[in-house]
């Protein structure tokens, strides 16, 4: 099968992100960042020798552990804080989802997503991707305390682009339809109306 979905994109950005970890690319500084070191992407032949078969509970906890995605923007809201920049991305440039790292119970990191009602395929890939690369940054550094978060969360939007863009490039190149991916979410939708009253 080539295309994304669960288990297929978490192996992929796991391999993804350990191999941009070498390069030091992950590292949260302040450098301008204006391309992405080149890397590879695993192809769906690789991925289906390392996917499990059965889906049994997971024993270790995996980078999408971390990752609450499709919730509702009522849950975004009340879990997270300083959402000023995410929104402005909703409304100024059309960004179809909202990610956001938060504390949760037992002091945990988590990265919440909500999505607008009318996320594509592409949208909701770049979501999860968003949310992966956010989730890995804030392990990397663990544990984060809250004035950390922020940090980190401004160095994964200034990587995001260019890190996405070569990703998007490198999924097709190894032979993934992006167009089809179908990632576990929780299934909430937002809709911002433009409308002035």
């Amino acid at each position: 099968l080539n295309s994304y979905n669960t288990n297929r994109i978490n192996i992929v950005l796991s391999d993804y992100f350990s191999h941009l970890d070498r390069f030091r690319f992950l590292d949260n500084n302040s450098q301008p960042i204006d391309h992405s070191p080149q890397v590879s992407v695993l192809s769906p032949s690789e991925v289906a020798k390392l996917e499990p078969l059965f889906f049994l509970p997971r024993r270790k906890k995996t980078l999408s552990s971390y990752v609450e995605f499709g919730v509702s923007f009522n849950n975004l809201m009340q879990s997270c804080t300083s959402l000023d920049t995410n929104l402005k991305l909703v409304f100024d440039q059309d960004q179809a989802y909202i990610v956001k790292a938060s504390r949760k119970e037992a002091k945990r990191n988590c990265v919440y997503v909500s999505l607008q009602s009318n996320a594509s395929s592409i949208d909701k890939t770049k979501a999860y991707f968003h949310a992966l690369l956010l989730t890995y940054m804030m392990q990397k550094y663990a544990p984060v305390e809250d004035a950390k978060i922020l940090e980190i969360e401004e160095r994964a939007n200034i990587l995001f682009d260019p890190l996405f863009a070569s990703f998007f490039e490198e999924s097709q190149r190894a032979g993934w339809d992006l167009s089809k991916t179908g990632v576990s979410s929780r299934g909430y939708g937002f809709t911002f109306s433009r409308e002035i009253f």
